[in-house]
């Protein structure tokens, strides 16, 4: 009987040691729901609380925080901390601050050490930090719906000793209002008065694009590739986006442009 019950005694301790290695390393690689400043956060297993030795902030690629309804836009997220090794994060945009109800479509950018996760944003592997900073890019398509919203963010500082202990430091990004708005000064213009593309569109289609007053006040074309956090940026040129299609893989895209500050997409299936 003694024996048995030592053996049943290891069996637990094993089990139970594994089960604790199997959430410290869920963890490591990314958790989310922490973004909330009203929440505990990361305090629950590294230093209690928010430290300003940890930078967080947010800057979007277009310079502003206003876009229009469904518009696709790059935001970064930098990491400043001269004490970590590695940096993970979370990322969220909800409907009302601190909200637990997510808005619009998050997705990580091409080779942003991101993964999506129950409509947010988290590491997928703590990621080094380099002279004291580290960055995060990521694309949020906006909802259909105008309105505010917010994006929220909470970075980690971690000294990658593989233990969640109190001398990995943590903190907030300010929380972020992004404005959706209608477009209003140039609402008469409509995509297909300038970019005509089949959808869906194969190797064979006739792309044009119709050279008016409009189309002058264009400065570059962005082609995204949903799901994928792909984009390619071109010159609005009709044989550069031609040549562009023609070797782009097949999915579901959106072609984007601004004219006097105001995004206009559509989307299209490529088939080959």
């Amino acid at each position: 009987m003694i024996v048995k019950s030592i053996r049943i005694i290891a069996w637990v301790v094993v089990v139970l040691f594994f089960a604790f290695q199997s959430e410290t390393e869920a963890k490591r690689n990314g958790i989310v729901n922490r973004t909330n400043t009203n929440s505990r956060s990361c305090g629950e297993c590294h230093s209690a609380n928010p430290n300003p030795n940890v930078v967080v902030k947010i800057t979007s690629e277009k310079g502003t925080f206003q876009t229009t309804p469904n518009e696709i836009v790059k935001f970064i997220l930098t990491v400043q901390s001269q004490s970590g090794s590695t940096a993970g994060c979370n990322i969220a945009v909800k409907t009302q601050q601190n909200g637990n109800v997510s808005a619009g479509r998050l997705e990580p950018y091409a080779n942003s050490g991101l993964i999506l996760s129950q409509r947010e944003l988290t590491h997928q592997q703590p990621k080094p930090i380099t002279n004291g900073t580290v960055s995060f890019e990521f694309l949020w398509q906006a909802p259909e719906t105008p309105g505010t919203y917010f994006l929220q963010a909470v970075a980690l500082a971690s000294n990658n000793n593989n233990r969640e202990d109190a001398n990995d430091i943590w903190n907030f990004a300010p929380v972020q209002a992004i404005e959706v708005v209608s477009p209003s000064s140039v609402e008469d213009c409509n995509v297909d008065d300038i970019f005509t593309i089949p959808n869906p569109y194969t190797s064979n289609s006739v792309v044009k694009i119709n050279y008016n007053e409009k189309f002058n006040k264009i400065n570059s074309i962005t082609l995204f590739l949903l799901n994928s956090g792909r984009f390619v940026q071109i010159s609005p040129n009709l044989d550069e986006l031609v040549t562009t299609l023609r070797g782009l893989p097949q999915g579901i895209y959106f072609l984007s442009y601004s004219i006097e500050g105001k995004t206009f997409n559509r989307s299209f299936v490529k088939l080959d």
